[in-house]
């Protein structure tokens, strides 16, 4: 076995590994107690969070704000009208486009998964001190308009 490239303090220096590393274990921990059950996939969940917290959307802007791949998005959104969870009708301010919403379906999916969801969220939260969870919430939002202000100005 060959001597590794980079030791683990290096890894340990990687932010992005570190933040990488928590999302994919806190979605795997929402598959496989909430989303699994129900059969939703988590870019399917996506879409469903987005619309539940913004209304009535654009595909468009709802890939913006969940950073979903449009791709996928799509592929996603044409499932979930399959399954009846949304629905899509043309945009009375510009009939090119079409706005997505959830259905009376759509809207249970979101409650129960929601209510899922939440009782994890609190149990994580249960990890930190009121001040601790604050300051952490405040990092991560730091971050992520550090992020938002990078790739905006790569466009």
């Amino acid at each position: 076995m060959e001597d590794p490239l980079i030791t683990e303090g290096d890894i340990d220096d990687y932010l992005n590994i570190r933040a990488v590393q928590m999302s994919n274990r806190l979605q795997l921990m929402v598959q496989r107690r909430a989303l699994r059950p129900a059969g939703l996939p988590l870019q399917d969940w996506r879409i469903i969070v987005s619309l539940a917290r913004y209304g009535s959307s654009h595909l468009r802007h709802i890939t913006q704000r969940a950073s979903l791949d449009p791709a996928h998005a799509s592929r996603a959104a044409s499932n979930l009208e399959k399954q009846g969870l949304i629905t899509r009708r043309v945009d009375p301010n510009d009939s090119r486009r079409r706005l997505l919403s959830l259905t009376s379906a759509g809207e249970e999916m979101f409650w129960k998964i929601w209510n899922e969801s939440m009782a994890m969220s609190q149990e994580i939260n249960a990890l930190f001190s009121k001040d601790e969870l604050q300051s952490l919430k405040s990092y991560l939002d730091r971050v992520i308009h550090f992020a938002d202000g990078k790739l905006g100005s790569d466009t």
